[in-house]
């Protein structure tokens, strides 16, 4: 199954502990980046880090859920 996605970006909000927010702060000032903005790039390099894992571990989680994987793409993909 091919999933397809709009390109449009989504907003989400994340919580840190004070000292995370912190070295997130002095890193995004030494990369010349926002917070928000590097926070998203790191959130994109872990899915994509781990993308083979995340789709083994959502089939394990479909078939322990008695529905089809595809089914639960596509519910995921019309939640916001």
């Amino acid at each position: 199954t091919i999933m397809q996605f709009s390109e449009e970006n989504i907003r989400i909000n994340i919580t840190l502990s004070r000292y995370d927010y912190h070295r997130l702060k002095l890193w995004c000032k030494i990369r010349g980046r926002t917070p928000a903005a590097f926070a998203g790039q790191l959130v994109s390099s872990a899915i994509e880090a781990n993308f083979d894992l995340i789709n083994a571990q959502a089939a394990d989680y479909a078939k322990w859920q008695k529905r089809t994987l595809e089914d639960m793409i596509d519910e995921a993909s019309g939640e916001e």
